[in-house]
């Protein structure tokens, strides 16, 4: 029959108190033993470390410190209002096509041919602006 009960350590004695008939058993850990307060001596079975009291002066080393938080990256700026595009007398057919892009519909009589686009019409006499309506 195995009795039940509590346990208690104290520095380098382990002390069992039985529940059945208020038994009391104090033992010193010595290394991998532990001598009973009767002569027993209890030796540690197994591959564990050995039983030994805790060092009491133990230095502990200091916690690395914390890395320094990032600082906040600000947003990019808006960008540029981008000036609108315009139309100079002398302006070639592609440099208006690059800033207005193709025209709704193109009219060529001759030397002279007219872009429509949805605002305005743009006459160009052998291939530059003459003319902004």
């Amino acid at each position: 029959m195995h009795d039940s009960g509590q346990y208690s350590i104290s520095g380098d004695t382990l002390t069992l108190a039985y529940n059945s008939g208020g038994r009391t058993a104090a033992f010193k850990i010595q290394g991998d033993n532990l001598n009973a307060d009767t002569g027993q001596v209890w030796v540690h079975l197994g591959a564990g470390p050995p039983l030994a009291p805790a060092p009491e002066a133990a230095e502990t080393p200091a916690p690395a410190p914390a890395p320094a938080p990032m600082a906040d990256i600000p947003p990019p700026p808006p960008p540029a209002d981008a000036p609108p595009p315009t139309i100079a007398v002398g302006q070639t057919m592609d440099q208006v096509t690059t800033a207005f892009g193709q025209p709704l519909r193109v009219a060529r009589v001759g030397a002279k041919a007219i872009f429509y686009y949805k605002d305005m019409k743009v006459t160009f006499t052998n291939g530059k602006v003459s003319n902004v309506e």
